[in-house]
């Protein structure tokens, strides 16, 4: 209520005096929270950023607009992006932090010397477009008739491919191998940039524990290569529960998930050229024994190694063959396009494991089917 006083000074009756009227808070501090907690939804979605510590625990975060004091535990950081969800605001306005501290929160990283080196050289690699399959230039062998030879030129171009120069100079470093072979390297050649041109393949190989080739393997004939490693995955549940054993023991002689993938198609009339010889029941003794021995053997389990090789030959035609090698038993399926070619692979396969027999190989299997099949 205002009072307004008479321009002209002197004695006056006073005016009626009414009751005064409750006075109505301006900018009241619980108005304008309510008010601001009005304008939210239930359950919807609100981006928020911290903006300030306001103490040890509480941080001032801005939701739409407002500034609200918040307990984000100490994991939060200043200037943090935070989707938060509203629940309610009564009796306490009530948030859901939708996305993770942690994985918002961002700690500072310094990189080392040796990875700004790793960093530059991937860059510079990748703006000269090198490629992470490797190139080979020369050729690989003159004797592709001589099955020895051919393996031992192969073995050989892989292993002077240069992407195993750090390994082969921890080898030479232990004495396992000799300097002439270290010298024989690429990255010892004289105006070699190999090092840098190599990098991204080699670090394409620690990666994927893969090799990928490609290359003249003998004179006029190119050859696509690949040769990955699996490790061997732990088996800790077969070889403490009885349980597990009499699992293993109901599948005694089952074919392995590898020898399925490799199974022919019945459609296809491709028998199996070779199965594990059934055990009979009054030679297997205790089954559960028998399988406690075999999680037990899991323990010196061997890398998978699998390789796939692709020619593209003049007469034959596309022609791939896939091997996979686990604890020293190989699976083979090989692959025609050509049907004259898928004929004459299938009715010779049996020379070939033979001799692959001979050899002293194990074979489990080992298929012939059309490419794309």
């Amino acid at each position: 209520m205002q009072i307004k006083l008479s321009d002209t000074p002197g004695v006056a009756p006073v005016s009626r005096v009414t009751q005064a009227l409750p006075t109505v808070r301006v900018a009241d501090t619980v108005q304008d929270v309510d008010f601001r907690f009005n304008q939210f939804i239930k359950g919807q979605d609100y981006l928020a950023q911290v903006m300030s510590r306001a103490d040890p625990r509480h941080f001032n975060v801005e939701v739409g607009g407002t500034l609200l004091k918040m307990d984000l535990g100490s994991q939060a950081r200043v200037g943090q992006n935070l989707t938060l969800r509203f629940l309610d605001e009564t009796p306490t306005p009530t948030f859901q932090l939708m996305s993770s501290l942690t994985a918002e929160a961002e700690p500072d990283i310094a990189l080392s010397s040796a990875a700004r080196l790793i960093d530059s050289k991937l860059q510079e690699a990748q703006k000269q477009g090198v490629p992470t399959r490797f190139e080979a230039t020369g050729i690989v062998s003159q004797s592709p008739q001589a099955p020895q030879q051919m393996a031992q030129d192969l073995k050989q171009a892989l292993t002077l491919t240069g992407l195993f120069y750090e390994s082969h100079l921890k080898s030479f470093a232990e004495g396992g191998r000799p300097l002439a072979a270290i010298l024989q390297e690429p990255q010892n050649q004289p105006n070699s940039n190999a090092g840098t041109m190599l990098l991204p393949q080699q670090l394409s190989v620690l990666e994927n524990s893969r090799v990928n080739w490609r290359g003249e393997v003998w004179p006029g004939q190119q050859m696509n290569w690949s040769v990955e490693v699996q490790q061997a995955q732990p088996q800790s549940a077969q070889t403490q529960a009885s349980p597990a054993a009499a699992a293993q023991a109901q599948v005694f002689n089952q074919p392995s998930p590898l020898q399925q993938s490799m199974l022919p198609n019945p459609a296809l009339n491709q028998p199996l050229l070779y199965q594990p010889p059934s055990v009979p029941v009054e030679q297997r003794g205790n089954q559960q024994d028998t399988a406690t021995d075999h999680a037990t053997a899991q323990l010196d389990y061997e890398p998978e190694v699998s390789s796939e090789l692709t020619l593209d030959l003049p007469q034959l035609g596309r022609v791939s063959a896939r091997l996979r090698v686990v604890n020293g038993h190989m699976s083979i399926q090989l692959q025609a396009q050509q049907i004259d070619t898928l004929q004459t692979m299938r009715a010779r396969r049996h020379q070939l494991f033979e001799a692959l027999e001979q050899s002293g190989q194990t074979i489990d299997a080992l298929v012939v089917v059309r490419d794309g099949e």
